[in-house]
């Protein structure tokens, strides 16, 4: 009431003048006076069903169960994400198709990642054309050998080699070389069935080297006459998983 003994009314009061300190703390507004809540505002409830019907309010939300297809693009900001939430990166501030620039490049280690993540891959395609060999111990194929940096995980080592032979009946070996040695527990081999039929053999070789760059190569031998890489049809790969 005015010192005049008029009641105020809206009219009375200037647009815009009320601020939060004229409000008293214990004053009670009822939720249908209150503008209804937009995209990229959490209403706080102050006591059971005080909100009223159609508001999402914190109070009723199930621990864990805010997933990032419920998030509006470019909300989460350093450390307001909770353990074990999953979001998409484009939830996250600062967030790109190429990566989340909030996040130093190589600050993620290698106890970071999920177990059997691959942490390191290399490969190599044949190069040379037709290359031979008569060797009857195990020598490694042209051009087929690679380096890989490892942290002391597992290495998965695979190679694919397509072959003919000169002679018919003679055996061709095939295997995995590590650190330029033959890995007898790789051995594939095969009779030819006919002189110059092609065929394919591939051999898989795993081992947990010390962290440290190591080399695989494809490795191959021949019983007797000449041994044949068909064209560069050949690959080798290694991979390293996380230990």
């Amino acid at each position: 009431m005015a010192s005049s003994g008029r009641i105020l009314t809206s009219a009375d009061i200037l647009d815009g003048s009320i601020v939060d300190a004229d409000i008293a703390a214990g004053a009670l507004i009822a939720a249908s006076k209150l503008q209804n809540a937009t995209p990229g505002h959490v209403v706080r409830e102050v006591s059971a069903g005080a909100m009223g019907t159609g508001f999402v309010v914190t109070g009723n939300m199930v621990a864990g169960s805010i997933h990032g297809d419920r998030i509006t693009a470019q909300t989460i900001t350093g450390g307001s994400v909770g353990a074990g939430m999953h979001i998409g990166y484009q939830q996250v501030q600062g967030g790109s198709a190429g990566g989340n620039s909030n996040i130093a490049p190589g600050s993620i280690a290698v106890g970071d990642l999920a177990a059997n993540a691959a942490t390191a891959v290399a490969a190599i395609n044949g190069v040379a054309s037709y290359p031979t060999t008569i060797s009857t111990s195990p020598v490694m194929v042209t051009d087929m050998t690679i380096p890989l940096t490892t942290v002391g995980g597992t290495v998965i080592v695979i190679s694919s080699l397509r072959l003919s032979h000169s002679a018919v009946g003679a055996i061709a070996y095939t295997g995995i070389g590590y650190e330029g040695a033959w890995q007898g527990i790789s051995e594939r081999n095969q009779y030819t069935p006919a002189a110059g039929g092609e065929f394919t053999i591939t051999t898989i070789f795993y081992v947990t080297p010390s962290a440290g760059t190591h080399s695989f190569q494809s490795m191959w031998a021949t019983s007797s006459g000449t041994l044949t890489a068909v064209g560069a049809a050949r690959t080798l790969i290694a991979f390293e998983l996380r230990r």
